[in-house]
């Protein structure tokens, strides 16, 4: 007679659950994700960082990654954050999410909060900018814009006696004062 010996593999249950499309890597080959899946004990399962762009100004990424060899059932459940692509016709100082910072184009999460005063915001004693906006307003970023906000970086000047000169080619009395950056004064 024929002697058989069985030999037996042992898998597990891996649940992946997204609404998004993700891919992992099992054993060093790059696939799709499936929602069920078995997967042979000592496996090695990684789900690495990711984006998914739903268009070209909307994208997902993933926030929560997994690295594990396979030793018993895993439910994965995965983490996106939406961000919405913001253009800037140039660096502008504002207030994003109660912190000073230079907006630029590029990408940000649904939900930030932009605010641009419609007055000054003072970087120190000589320095400050001057924001152009009639009252001041709050952005959310919940779709993709385009953000234009008119300012001027102004300097402080202290002149200890009245002259008569030019302010970028007008004749004036020349006093303390902030003056736009930019300026020529002769």
């Amino acid at each position: 007679g024929i002697k058989y010996t069985a030999e037996w593999l042992t898998q597990y249950l891996v649940t992946i659950n997204t609404q998004i499309p993700l891919y992992e890597i099992v054993n060093g080959v790059n696939e799709t994700a499936s929602h069920l899946q078995w997967l042979n004990q000592s496996d090695r399962l990684i789900i690495p960082p990711q984006i998914y762009y739903s268009s070209p100004t909307e994208r997902w990424v993933l926030t929560k990654t997994l690295n594990v060899t396979v030793n018993s059932p895993i439910n994965f459940t995965a983490s996106w954050l939406l961000q919405f692509l913001i253009k800037v016709q140039r660096a502008t100082p504002v207030e994003e999410n109660g912190t000073w910072v230079n907006i630029t184009t590029g990408w940000y999460n649904n939900g930030t909060i932009i605010y641009i005063p419609s007055h000054y915001h003072y970087i120190n004693s000589e320095e400050r900018i001057a924001y152009y906006v009639k009252t001041p307003y709050k952005v959310i970023i919940d779709k993709s814009l385009t953000i234009s906000i008119p300012f001027a970086y102004q300097y402080f000047l202290r002149i200890n006696k009245v002259v008569s000169g030019y302010v970028n080619g007008t004749l004036m009395n020349v006093t303390s004062g902030w003056y736009n950056n930019g300026t020529v004064i002769k």
